[in-house]
């Protein structure tokens, strides 16, 4: 019954978005199943057409979206969806050189386990592509793990420094990075 008062409640609120945003925002804490089974009723109703929705996929997957048409979001709500159920696609979309691919893929990869996503992000740090370096720099900066500290410090000397940017202010309580200069 709770499943099913879940799913249909966003579908039933038509024009409601003050509803509809605050179930989407439950469902975010809720049991990663109710998660996985809201992406899905998301892309099988065509929701992303709805202002709510964009906001808490906006706010999900912290993209920063200032504005975005509809079909973006549900391709974007659908890759993620996909990904959550298939760990091969995950690792395809690491080597494939789309960076939004890769960012997704490592989100849903920590959505499960967050220290398993450290090494494939570590890994990208060493990908010839600006962008994929940049989202393994940006994943690793939202961890907040002594593994994800360190594997972020590989990025400081990035030659793009965009890269290495977003890997030095990301800088927290579990850093210990080393700065010295040279004279």
């Amino acid at each position: 019954v709770c499943w099913e008062l879940m799913e249909t409640t966003p579908r039933a609120a038509q024009r409601q978005e003050g509803w509809r945003q605050t179930i989407l925002h439950l469902v975010s804490e809720a049991h990663p199943e109710a998660f996985r089974r809201m992406l899905k009723l998301i892309v099988e109703e065509n929701l992303a057409r709805f202002s709510s929705v964009v906001q808490a996929v906006d706010s999900w997957f912290s993209l920063s979206w200032a504005s975005t048409a509809g079909k973006k979001v549900h391709d974007t709500i659908a890759t993620a969806a996909r990904l959550l159920e298939d760990g091969g696609q995950q690792q395809q979309a690491l080597k494939d050189g789309d960076a939004e691919a890769a960012y997704l893929a490592l989100w849903t990869m920590a959505f499960t386990d967050v220290a398993a996503s450290v090494a494939p992000a570590e890994k990208l740090l060493k990908n010839p592509l600006t962008e994929m370096r940049y989202v393994a720099a940006l994943h690793l900066s939202r961890l907040s793990l002594p593994a994800a500290a360190a594997a972020r410090t590989k990025a400081l000397d990035d030659p793009d420094l965009r890269v290495a940017l977003t890997a030095l202010n990301s800088a927290g309580e579990f850093d210990e990075v080393e700065i010295t200069t040279t004279g």
